[in-house]
Formats: C-alpha cells, sequence, structure tokens
C-alpha cells in the first residue's frame, strides 16, 4: 500500500508534457546543466484572421513539442514564440472560406529550465 501511494505522489508532482525521450531531463536542469534546445513542430491554429486586404488573411502557428513524456513539476518547458504568417484567401465571391499559409521559417525549438 505504502508504495502504491508514492507512485501515486510521484505522478501528482509531474506534469505531461510532449517530447522526444532522447531530450535532457529535468533532473540534468535542476542539477545546473545548460539547457538544450530540442527541434519541435510547428501547429497552426485553425481559426484565422481575414485582415481587411482583398484575399489576404493570417493565421496563428504555435511551436510544440513532438512526443509525449512527463517532465518534473520543477521545470518548465520553454518555447520559440508564436508567429503570426500572413496567407491568401480562397473562397468564392470575394469570401475567405479559407485562408492558405506555409510553416514558419523560424525553426520551432523548446528547452526545460527550472522554475
Amino acid at each position: 500500500m505504502l508504495k502504491h501511494l508514492a507512485i501515486v505522489f510521484a505522478l501528482l508532482s509531474c506534469t505531461a508534457v510532449s517530447a522526444s525521450a532522447a531530450n535532457q531531463s529535468c533532473a540534468e536542469v535542476l542539477a545546473g546543466a545548460k539547457p538544450v534546445s530540442t527541434p519541435g513542430k510547428w501547429a497552426r491554429e485553425e481559426r484565422f484572421a481575414n485582415i481587411g486586404i482583398p484575399l489576404a488573411c493570417s493565421r496563428l502557428y504555435t511551436c510544440q513539442v513532438k512526443e509525449s513524456m512527463i517532465t518534473d513539476a520543477h521545470c518548465k518547458i520553454v518555447y520559440t514564440p508564436p508567429q503570426t504568417i500572413s496567407g491568401v484567401c480562397t473562397g468564392g465571391g470575394g469570401t475567405c472560406d479559407s485562408c492558405l499559409t506555409n510553416e514558419p521559417k523560424l525553426p520551432c525549438n523548446w528547452h526545460q529550465e527550472k522554475r
């Protein structure tokens, strides 16, 4: 029973995020290691804005980690800031039903830092 309580406590003190198994651990960061930047992936928001210029729109992309992992509650994940990308509207009759954009050219990276 005590073993089960220890496992539950350990799980409650962790935060689930996405990451790669080969990434630097929170324990390494807490021990004073320099944070290591890890490639992530850009995720586009489904919503977009028609910016008032004919056939122009914009969409927000956020940087995310690629795979799931659990990180210690004493660390936080720091990402490349979100990027707003301009695109082209598609749709009939002057409406903007869809916004065609490319991913940001800026690399998406993340790392762990001490809270």
